[in-house]
């Protein structure tokens, strides 16, 4: 378990480095912001796969249900995040630098959102199957 939270930490931290990096010269209120609003979408639609996923899955105990949530929707969101939240920010940055207009910055979001739509209707699949796993492991260890 210290091996996945470590790997969780290092993964968000690259993660908001990176992003922080992408947004370039915006301020820094401005860099908070749209980096909190990105991180939340992310979490938000992570969580919300998580929950369609766990649908069939019946768990031993509200706490075990709570702690396997809680490993899974940290660790999906910051792959999700690794895929979607640096690119944004690039877009982000070029819009405020003047590189690209409104509606080729709207153009990106919505192709990312298309993507990240794709991505978690598969990734609940695989979340379901993770889950069973994680639940095999348990029973197997009593």
């Amino acid at each position: 378990m210290a091996l996945i939270i470590i790997t969780i930490v290092v993964m968000f931290l690259v993660l908001i480095f990176w992003s922080f990096t992408n947004l370039g010269k915006t301020n820094i209120t401005k860099k908070i912001l749209w980096m909190s609003l990105l991180f939340g979408i992310v979490f938000l639609t992570t969580y919300v796969t998580f929950l369609i996923s766990k649908n069939s899955i019946t768990y031993p105990s509200k706490e075990i249900m709570h702690s396997v949530q809680e490993v899974l929707v940290l660790m999906f969101s910051g792959v999700n995040g690794c895929f979607f939240i640096p690119a944004i920010c690039k877009s982000i940055d070029n819009l405020y630098q003047k590189k690209i207009d409104e509606t080729h910055f709207f153009r990106r979001v919505i192709l990312f959102g298309v993507i990240l739509i794709i991505l978690l209707a598969l990734e609940c699949g695989y979340m379901k199957t993770t889950q069973k796993g994680i639940l095999e492991i348990m029973y197997s260890n009593q």
